[in-house]
């Protein structure tokens, strides 16, 4: 989920048309997703006004959201300094990443996001719908 949406790879042959049908049955106008390790609801909203989520606007959703730069106040939510020493982690371990030294440096000074909270989890892993809403399920 640190990848724009147009970088998926499925693992299986999916239809071409996946993007484009709805993101739960019965078709949903917005969706509140929550995962364990984020401190915050993550709420997806069509594309398209009026309309349903999708399939792409779930992972164009969740990559935007994840995207978003960590406050101060944000990365004072963590409940410990074990998961402080993880999420600085894998912040270190996304720019470190990066295929050359100048996107490095520029990931670096943009600073840590949301999407590093996720840790080493952030393969998407699914969602199920649970009694507080939607879940993200991670691997």
């Amino acid at each position: 989920m640190s990848y724009p949406t147009e970088t998926i790879v499925a693992r299986t042959n999916l239809p071409s048309d996946i993007w484009t049908q709805a993101a739960t049955q019965p078709a949903v106008g917005s969706m509140d997703i929550i995962c364990s390790r984020l401190p915050w609801r993550i709420t997806i909203y069509p594309r398209v006004q009026g309309s349903y989520v999708t399939v792409a606007d779930v992972f164009d959703g969740l990559y935007r959201a994840l995207s978003v730069s960590v406050t101060a106040a944000e990365f004072d939510l963590l409940p410990s300094p074990r998961a402080k020493y993880a999420v600085n982690d894998a912040f270190l371990r996304r720019w470190k990443r990066q295929s050359n030294h100048a996107l490095q440096i520029s990931e670096q000074k943009l600073g840590m996001k949301r999407m590093d909270f996720l840790g080493d989890m952030s393969e998407f892993g699914g969602l199920t719908y649970g009694k507080e809403g939607w879940i993200l399920n991670l691997s």
